[in-house]
C-alpha cells in the first residue's frame, strides 16, 4: 500500500477510532489486518482506517457463520444423544 493513503494512522489512534486496546489492534495486525506500513524498531506503523474495517467486517461475518455451523452440529448432536439415550418413544413431542 501508498504511505500517502489518505485514513492512514498510528496504532494508538487506529485502536483509538476502533474503540479498542493497542494490544487488541497489535492482535488485529498479528492475524493479517492491512497496514500501510508495518511498524518496528523505531519505524511506525500506518494503518490504513478504511482497509482495516472492511477486515472487521469480513472477519465477524466470517466468526458468525462459523457459530452458526457450530451451534447447528451441536443441535444435531444433542438430538441423536437425545434419541439414543430416550429412544423415540419419549420424543415424540419434537
Amino acid at each position: 500500500m501508498n504511505e500517502t493513503v489518505k485514513h492512514a494512522r498510528n496504532l494508538e489512534e487506529a485502536a483509538a477510532h476502533f474503540g479498542v486496546s493497542v494490544p487488541t489492534l497489535r492482535r488485529w495486525l498479528a492475524r493479517g489486518a492491512p497496514v500501510v506500513c508495518q511498524g518496528g524498531n523505531g519505524v511506525a506503523y500506518r494503518i490504513d482506517l478504511q482497509a482495516m474495517a472492511v477486515s472487521q467486517k469480513e472477519w465477524t461475518a466470517a466468526a458468525a457463520r462459523a457459530r452458526e455451523e457450530c451451534d447447528e452440529r451441536r443441535a444435531e448432536r444433542d438430538s441423536k444423544l437425545q434419541l439414543e439415550l430416550l429412544g423415540p418413544d419419549e420424543i415424540i413431542g419434537r
